[in-house]
């Protein structure tokens, strides 16, 4: 345990502390179960709600039920019988991952249209993660429906939760859609996080809370029971704080349970251990970097190329190619127009959201159809339910006719695969080869991506593991880091090449605010 991470009375503090800096403490009896949770709950009291206003978490579980369990796997501890790794350690949820009845909180996606439906039971995830002694402590906020709602939705707002806020002050952005599970993290309300991600919502929130996230390979982690958008490439994954803390948390998530800390291990923390390339070229350094919008502090694409010039030095021992580029990637970020929409029966815009809102049509109500006590049984019936209920459905300032049009354009597609439907996933699916290609002819281990680049993009069409670490800080505060995307099945190595950056990488930000 490092010393700032103890405070002069001795207790951890909640802000700094890493997932390893808690299994530490409590493995040394400084800490118990009872009274991290209590700890924990105290600072989502002061700082949710009240104080800064956070509003990262929209429930915690049900107090005397929390308090029983972590009881109870005190005692656990105590005569020797651990679940796991992890045993004992509370953390939250992305609203997205089913909660059953006997756990106390609702599974809504962010929305008051789903509140008091009953989900068949927990999600296998949630059920493995308990049997390993880890502690369901409450649901994150979250961009509702995994932000695909419909325009003028602010990352982390959802009905039920509100406007979550960043860390790192007001006007920031906090990324989404598991924009509660980066802010919550950041926030010391929980020891670690659960995101999804469908393309960029785990590393996305990751970044802009300076924090640490993975999304692993596609079906690693079990997805039944997790609101969705499409299984080609929904994902849960972990959050924490460090590198230790995404390899011990996603060896919780996994059935059969794989030690993925054993990756942190020399020689596999050295850097010449490593054959990075550096991906460059269309879409991975958006226009608006070098654009009038480098002058807005807030700008959602800050100018970052000097960061990442920077950064490349750092990692200078592992890179092995630059530029590395995946031909046709370009084209998964054309656009025939800058509004996603249908017109005259034929698509305009964004190619990815065609994609996803067709299998939504199809894997929404699926999961929608096996809900009990809810008059919620089909998009259509969401859809009407948000013009019938606008007050508990959108943000004030946001047009009622746009504020849920993806959900309407998944219901026009009504899950038919047409013809541009099929075209739009070729291109994906060759992009995806591209990258895989470029990987097996340089022999590379992963490519290095700046943030607000399209790496998830690259990463989802193949189901490819990515990740995010914290680097910087620009000016305005806003937190800087880097990505990085490897082969299918490649955690372990994704894993040790973020352990061989963090050795040489500074540490992470934390927001004044936290101070």
């Amino acid at each position: 345990m490092t010393a700032h991470d103890l405070p002069r009375n001795g207790e951890l503090d909640l802000v700094r502390a890493t997932l390893q800096d808690v299994v530490r403490a409590l493995e040394e009896g400084q800490v118990t179960s009872v009274e991290l949770v209590n700890r924990y709950l105290a600072r989502i009291e002061a700082d949710n709600i009240n104080g800064l206003g956070l509003r990262a978490v929209l429930e915690t579980a049900p107090k005397d039920n929390v308090l029983a369990i972590a009881q109870q796997l005190d005692e656990e501890r105590a005569a020797g019988k651990l679940r796991g790794q992890l045993h004992g350690i509370p953390i939250l949820i992305k609203d997205a991952i089913a909660t059953g009845p006997e756990l106390g909180m609702q599974t809504t996606g962010g929305t008051f249209a789903l509140m008091g439906s009953v989900v068949p039971a927990s999600a296998p995830l949630v059920q493995t993660l308990m049997s390993r002694g880890i502690i369901i402590l409450g649901k994150a906020n979250m961009t509702v429906l995994n932000n695909m709602y419909g325009e003028g939705i602010e990352n982390g707002w959802s009905p039920r939760g509100g406007q979550t806020l960043s860390v790192f002050g007001s006007g920031h952005n906090t990324g989404g859609s598991s924009s509660g599970s980066g802010v919550g993290l950041a926030a010391g309300f929980a020891a670690a996080t659960i995101g999804c991600e469908t393309m960029g919502s785990i590393t996305s929130p990751g970044l802009h809370s300076g924090t640490y996230g993975l999304k692993p390979t596609l079906k690693l982690v079990d997805g039944q029971g997790i609101i969705p958008i499409t299984s080609r490439q929904d994902c849960a994954g972990p959050m924490g704080k460090s590198v230790w803390d995404l390899a011990a948390l996603l060896s919780s998530m996994v059935v059969p349970h794989t030690d993925y800390t054993q990756y942190l291990a020399s020689p596999n923390d050295s850097l010449s251990s490593y054959r990075l390339g550096v991906a460059r070229g269309p879409g991975f350094f958006p226009f608006s970097y070098s654009s009038g919008l480098k002058d807005d502090p807030h700008s959602g694409y800050p100018p970052s190329e000097a960061l990442f010039a920077d950064a490349l030095k750092v990692l200078a021992p592992a890179i092995a190619l630059d530029p590395a580029e995946i031909p046709g990637s370009e084209t998964i970020w054309e656009r025939d127009d800058e509004q996603s929409c249908f017109e005259d029966g034929k698509w305009k815009g964004r190619r990815e959201v065609l994609l996803m809102v067709t299998d939504m049509y199809e894997d929404f109500n699926t999961y929608l159809a096996g809900l009990r006590n809810t008059s919620i049984r089909t998009l259509e019936d969401l859809v009407g339910w948000n013009k019938l209920h606008p007050d508990q459905a959108f943000p004030s300032a946001a047009d009622p006719s746009t504020a849920q049009m993806f959900l309407e354009y998944a219901v026009e597609t009504k899950g038919i695969k047409g013809e541009e439907y099929t075209s739009f996933l070729e291109i994906g699916n060759a992009v995806a080869k591209s990258f895989v290609d470029t990987l097996d002819k340089q022999n590379l281990d992963a490519m290095v991506f700046p943030t607000w680049s399209w790496a998830p993009g690259v990463a989802s069409t193949g189901g490819f593991p990515i990740s995010v670490m914290p680097f910087a800080q620009l000016e305005s505060g806003e937190p800087f880091g880097l990505m990085f995307v490897a082969r299918r099945g490649d955690e372990g190595k994704l894993i040790g090449l973020m352990a061989a950056c963090e050795r040489v990488l500074p540490a992470r930000p934390i927001s004044e605010l936290l101070q």
